[in-house]
């Protein structure tokens, strides 16, 4: 599986309610989804790492970074590091580079959302192209990839203060 009609393929076959987003090639995905209006907490990032000596998928909102540390500290690793583009086409061969869909356990990838998924309820992402999306309900997307989910993005501590105040 690696292509849009592919993963498509894969949730109808899974009896998955999705909806499809067609958009021009972004360079970003929070671009995107400031274009379609989505909630930047919904639309998902995917980086593939390398944990040590074996791969991991990460999946976070737009925007945001990983906490590096508490990456590692999930996965008992010491070394953190980005894929090259050699690898990444090795891992997915037919998905355009930087659209992987987040169904790394297809590809024997395991896989690692951001918790603030399950609390927004919904995820938009890449279908292996740059100008297809999806929208799914996360519950939905849990129960298919089985992700281990952890706060494992960085917290701007300004803005957390600024929403708490309700300014």
């Amino acid at each position: 599986m690696a292509t849009a009609a592919d993963v498509m393929d894969y949730l109808r076959g899974n009896r998955t309610e999705f909806k499809i987003l067609t958009h021009p090639p972004y360079a970003a995905r929070r671009d995107m989804a400031s274009a379609k209006g989505i909630p930047h907490e919904e639309v998902a990032d995917v980086h593939t790492l390398r944990a040590d000596k074996w791969f991991v998928m990460t999946v976070i909102p737009a925007g945001t970074r990983i906490d590096e540390q508490a990456l590692r500290d999930l996965l008992q690793v010491k070394e953190l590091r980005d894929v090259s583009e050699w690898d990444l086409e090795r891992l997915f061969p037919t998905c355009e580079i930087k659209s992987v869909a987040p169904f790394g356990h297809l590809f024997g990838v395991p896989v690692v959302a951001d918790a603030s998924f399950a609390r927004v309820g919904r995820i938009v992402f890449a279908a292996c192209s740059r100008t297809i999306s999806l929208m799914m309900q996360w519950q939905d997307y849990q129960r298919l990839v089985h992700p281990t989910v952890a706060d494992i993005v960085e917290i701007d501590l300004v803005a957390h203060a600024v929403a708490a105040q309700g300014g």
